[in-house]
């Protein structure tokens, strides 16, 4: 949870971690299994990769 939250805070992107835990029907980080944690986990890597290289996943966050 730890990595989720810092690459979140780092890149102002903490709505793709609200937006993930709507989908999931939860409302805490905590709720989320093992390998939902591990999908939010590779989708926020995911964005970090796009900014990086200025391309976009079809559901990036804009980079701030």
């Amino acid at each position: 949870m730890h990595k989720i939250m810092v690459i979140a805070n780092t890149h102002g992107w903490q709505i793709a971690v609200t937006h993930f835990l709507m989908t999931k029907g939860v409302p805490y980080l905590s709720d989320l299994t093992e390998p939902q944690l591990d999908d939010l986990l590779d989708r926020m890597h995911g964005y970090v990769d796009a900014a990086e290289i200025g391309a976009c996943m079809h559901d990036a966050m804009p980079v701030t």
